[in-house]
């Protein structure tokens, strides 16, 4: 017996998640949620759990959530 739809059908297509995020990825991050992550990187520093042991000499480096996520030589 042949399938009644085809997999190309516009019904057969799955719909996104619906756990995706719904956050605008190019907005700006409030004032608040700026001073949280400045409070936490000195707190790492303070506390010895920053490392930038893998950051090369006279680059810079982004820092968010904890952690270091890349380096550039370019500010």
């Amino acid at each position: 017996m042949a399938p009644t739809t085809l997999a190309t059908a516009p019904l057969a297509t799955t719909p996104p998640p619906a756990a995706a995020p719904t956050v605008d990825l190019l907005s700006e991050p409030t004032f608040e949620e700026c001073i949280e992550e400045w409070n936490r990187y000195h707190d790492d520093v303070a506390a010895g759990r920053l490392n930038g042991a893998n950051v090369p000499v006279n680059n810079y480096f982004a820092y968010h959530g904890g952690r270091i996520i890349d380096y550039d030589p370019d500010f």
